[in-house]
Order: structure tokens, then sequence, then C-alpha cells
């Protein structure tokens, strides 16, 4: 499939594509909040990627009844994607050094955590461009208040998307584990979405937090309705520093987020609302 990175579709020996098997994999998987987009392939770096929008619905025909054409549309998104790229190196003393394992297993975790944390950057300031947005009634700073006041608004406003996470920045993440409406609720149902530390009982939202939501702030969102990953190709380089004595590896990988996707008559994003003012 275009786009999907195989052993056989990385250059070199099977050292290098292990390598950057390894920091891909890691660069997903220590994601904090990516499991909250679509995806889509975008080989070519540019191009316009086609979302499907179903149509409407005729209710509760009659016999013989018959009902306009109501196709669905589609939302052209405009990719130009740039690249991320992870630097890794080996010390030709560490590579002789070396009698359990490869030096560089340890730089492939710490290179693929980095790249999730910049995937993160690309997520959190997708969803807060042109989101749905109010301030919050209740203050969760205030321990008293019902903390899902707010949160049961911001709901209402992703319809007809089912909202199923919600982003808190880390002052607002520590105020909503200090409001007394905890004490009160039974405990939610196990969660969904990777990286998810929680889940808000009664609205069933996968809990995340995020440095880079705006601080006294949430943001509460319907998955895959929320925004897009463009994901493009990935390399992996090598240069010998015979200078400093090591082999140095770069991974490269091309990817953009993009949001809003499905928009109101505003412009903003139907699929996505940031709850501020809440601390």
């Amino acid at each position: 499939m275009p786009g999907m990175i195989t052993a056989g579709t990385i250059s070199g020996s099977m050292g290098r594509a292990d390598l950057l098997r390894g920091v891909l994999a890691a660069g997903i998987e220590l994601s904090n909040i990516v499991s909250v987009l679509d995806q889509v392939d975008v080989p070519n770096l540019t191009g316009s990627v086609s979302i499907y929008k179903s149509g409407g619905v005729d209710e509760d025909l009659g016999e013989l009844e018959t009902s306009g054409i109501r196709g669905g549309s589609f939302t052209n998104i405009e990719f130009n994607l740039k690249k991320d790229r992870a630097k890794l190196a080996k010390t030709d003393e560490a590579g002789f050094r070396s009698r359990a394992g490869d030096p560089l297993g340890i730089q492939i975790t710490a290179a693929g955590k980095d790249l999730a944390d910049k995937l993160d950057k690309k997520t959190a300031t997708a969803l807060q461009t042109n989101p749905q947005t109010g301030a919050a009634a209740k203050k969760w700073s205030t321990t008293a208040n019902n903390i899902l006041h707010d949160l049961t608004t911001a709901v209402q406003a992703c319809r007809p998307y089912k909202s199923d996470f919600v982003i808190m920045a880390d002052d607002t993440f520590t105020a909503y584990c200090q409001n007394e409406t905890l004490l009160k609720l039974s405990t939610g149902n196990p969660t969904v979405l990777a990286g998810a530390m929680g889940r808000v009982p009664g609205l069933n939202l996968d809990i995340f937090t995020d440095t880079r939501i705006t601080p006294g702030s949430a943001v509460v969102g319907a998955s895959k309705y929320c925004g897009v990953l463009g994901k493009g190709p990935a390399k992996l380089g090598t240069t010998d520093d015979r200078e400093h004595g090591a082999t140095l590896y770069y991974a490269d990988v091309w990817r953009q987020v993009k949001a809003p996707i499905y928009q109101k008559d505003d412009g903003t994003n139907n699929a996505v609302y940031q709850i501020t003012a809440l601390v």
C-alpha cells in the first residue's frame, strides 16, 4: 500500500531496516494523543486527499413515497508534509565494548519518544485551530463545582459526532483530580483509545493530558472526526564520522496533522470544543 513502511520498502541492510522500524514503532507507541486522529497515506508529500461525508437520511417514508437525491460529499484536505528528523550515534568504542545487545537499543527508544512528542505537539496545535470554544460556567478549581456541567456542554456542541475524549492542560487535570465531583461518581468504564490515562465517569470520555494545551483549558472531541494525520514516507541515512570515531544515523519521517476536517457553517471544528477558564 502506498505510504506504508514495510521491510521490502526500506533500502539497505536488514540492520538498517530494523533500526528504522524500531524508531517508527516507538514514535507511534509512545505518543500520548495521536490515537484520537484519523490517518491517511500521503506518499508524495503534497496533494489533496478527499474525505467522504455521508449524505442525509429521509425518515419514515410512506408506501410509494419517494425521496430526493441526497448524496454524500467530499471534503478536500490539502497536505504539504514536512520532515521530522531523529538522530542517533554509535561510537566505535560502544560497538567494540557491547557484549549484551545493540548499543543503539536505548537510543532507538529515546529517538522514538522524541518523534512521538513532536507528533503530540502537532496534534495539540491542530486541535486548537478553530475549535468551537466557550468559557467555563463552573470552574473546576472550585472543588464543589460539578465537572460534568461544562463537559456536557462540550459534548452536545460536537454533535452529530460522538465525543469520546478530553485532552486537559496540566493545571486543568490537577483541578479535575482534586474536584469533589469524582468522590460522588462511580468508576468509569475502561479506556478505549490508546494512551488514555482514565475516563470521565458518566460521559465516557477518555482522558489525556498534554503540556501544549492552553493552560486552564480542556479540549473535548470525537476521535477520527476531530483531525487527520497525513503519513508520508520514511528514510534512514548514515554517516561515518571518522573525526569523532562514530557512525551517525538519522531517521527522517514526513508527516502533517490537519484540523478541522468537518466544519460548522462558521468554519469552526464541528468535532472539537475547547473549554477555557476552567482554572
